[in-house]
């Protein structure tokens, strides 16, 4: 008895010195980590500092390399780095919000950084219309000036962050050299404690109410960790049947690990598994395999169908097996996650399919040749208009340079080659025309060569979309034989009525004299009114001669006007 009052007396001593101990470190564990929080925090704002000024280093060595070059490459990577900076500064304001003399800070440098960013800016436009006037723009130093200024207010921020940097660490050193000193002592403590226990008890009473202590904890401990799991543990001999079940079983089937047990595993496999289910443990048997990994379909007590993945670990006796071990999880969500995926990967498939089939429907019935061309100038694709065209095939085309005896003269060969060079090296549409040898005999073809970009904005392909337009050469020379003969006739035209009006206006002038003279002549008063319709009449004539002569100057464009008072 009074050993077992010493017993508990060291034992309530031993756990107050324990529960002081566990309190204390945790409360040191806690400051530590707090402390050790601050520190990295510290890099990361110091980092932040150093990241600010990189990004607006990369971000001048971007606008100037423009500036020098006017390369589109620096325009990108010009725009990247002023969004990089601007999330940069961001990144630091939110991480410097505690620190009021910091926030002060970050107020200057993002009104320090807009002001760059304008400036900026305004050389970029200016770059576009004038390089000098660009260069002029950065060489006053105003762009120094501004970075010059941004640059204290990093040193400024960045030895701020070193001083608190340098005072935190010093405090987390006291901390954990504090930490250490006091455990060590309640250590000694606990030992010496422990110590005075072992002399006041018997060897065999210690261990053996050690070991029942022990495996009293470790019994409730693991049990408490398989009926607590998500997932089912359960164990069978090597027929298959249920000697043990934890009870998270059922949530799985519906059944209770009492209802199973007893029960061959293979009564909750789905049907149509369970020869798959068997086989699969018999080689594992067989194998001695010690451990595996399958999926199967379960149906529940109510008939509901479930997905379980199962980890099976053989169970041995020396060198006998004995039964099986598993591990089981709930995969049904997965599985049908998974089986969507597969029905979208395959609707998608078909659409593409499908796009693919359209695209090359129109491509082959398109009146036009159409082919690509990779970079090394071997064939990729061609239309069906092609190979009409050309007698060529897919097999006797695809991955070639040239197709045979499709060019007049090897000087167009060649010209179609530089074409394609032309567009490699410019990055634009070239149009040109030759004569061609088809199937039918020699055509003019109207071609146009384009690049072809990826996604990535990369050339991958050159495109060639070919029209025979002899047909319309053929019409445009009929058309200008038939204008030529037109102007021809219209010139005899124009040349006859000028001949016929001076041809007829030579007698009609003598007509009209011989009739003035007429009139001074005696004459009775009918031979006069006869005299007067001739005189008339021959007017008239000579008028519509006239018209018929100005008609024909003006055709002709030799009619002059001339102003009479």
């Amino acid at each position: 008895m009074k050993i077992q009052k010493s017993i508990w007396s060291v034992l309530l001593l031993l756990s107050a010195g324990l529960i002081y101990l566990i309190i204390y470190t945790y409360q040191n564990i806690h400051r530590h980590q707090r402390s050790f929080d601050w520190v990295t925090h510290t890099h990361k704002v110091i980092e932040g500092i150093n990241a600010v000024r990189s990004t607006l280093f990369e971000m001048e060595s971007g606008l100037r390399g423009y500036v020098i070059t006017s390369n589109a490459v620096f325009t990108t990577d010009f725009q990247k780095k002023r969004d990089t900076l601007v999330r940069d500064i961001a990144n630091l304001q939110t991480l410097t919000s505690d620190n009021p003399e910091q926030k002060a800070n970050i107020v200057t440098l993002t009104a320090l950084m807009n002001k760059k960013m304008a400036f900026q800016q305004a050389i970029f436009i200016e770059a576009q219309h004038s390089h000098k006037a660009a260069e002029g723009l950065i060489a006053s130093l105003r762009g120094k000036a501004m970075t010059d200024s941004m640059e204290v207010i990093l040193q400024r921020m960045q030895a701020q962050e070193e001083g608190l940097l340098s005072s935190r660490m010093q405090k987390n050193s006291e901390m954990t050299n504090l930490r250490y000193t006091t455990t060590v002592v309640l250590g000694i403590a606990a030992f010496l404690l422990v110590i005075g226990l072992l002399y006041k008890i018997t060897r065999e009473y210690n261990l053996r109410r050690n070991a029942e202590q022990k495996a009293q904890l470790n019994e409730h401990k693991y049990k408490g960790l398989i009926e607590n799991s998500a997932l089912v543990v359960f164990t069978t001999d090597l027929d298959g049947n249920f000697t043990y079940l934890s009870g998270k079983c059922k949530e799985f089937t519906g059944f209770t690990a009492e209802e199973l047990v007893g029960e061959n595993f293979l009564s909750v496999v789905e049907e149509s598994w369970r020869p798959q289910a068997l086989a699969f443990y018999q080689a594992q048997k067989a194998q001695e395999t010690f451990e595996t990994v399958t999926e199967l379909p379960i149906i529940g007590k109510h008939g509901e169908l479930r997905w379980i993945e199962q980890s099976v670990v053989l169970l041995k006796e020396g060198n006998q097996a004995i039964g099986y071990q598993s591990i089981a999880k709930d995969i049904t969500e997965r599985k049908y996650a998974e089986k969507l995926l597969a029905e979208a990967e395959q609707r998608i498939k078909a659409k593409q399919e499908e796009s693919q089939e359209q695209l090359q429907a129109i491509l082959d019935n398109m009146p036009m040749i159409i082919y690509l061309k990779d970079l090394e100038g071997r064939f990729m694709m061609l239309n069906r208009q092609f190979h009409q065209t050309f007698g060529t095939t897919d097999e006797t085309v695809v991955g070639k340079k040239e197709i045979g005896n499709v060019h007049k003269t090897p000087e167009g060969s060649a010209r179609f080659a530089e074409v394609d060079e032309q567009v490699k090296r410019t990055g634009k549409p070239v149009e040109l025309e030759d004569v061609l040898l088809t199937t039918e005999g020699e055509r003019n073809m109207l071609v146009v060569k384009f690049p072809l970009y990826d996604k990535n904005n990369e050339l991958f392909a050159i495109s060639a979309v070919g029209k025979d337009i002899t047909e319309v050469i053929r019409y445009q020379r009929q058309l200008i034989g038939a204008k030529k003969r037109a102007e021809k006739a219209e010139r005899l035209q124009e040349e006859f009525l000028a001949n016929m009006s001076h041809e007829i206006r030579t007698p009609m002038n003598g007509i009209i004299g011989m009739t003035n003279l007429l009139e001074t002549t005696s004459l009775n008063h009918e031979q006069r009114d006869y005299l007067h319709l001739i005189k008339e009449s021959s007017g008239i004539l000579l008028a519509l001669i006239n018209d018929i002569l100005d008609l024909s100057k003006i055709k002709s464009g030799r009619m002059s006007v001339e102003k009479t008072p």
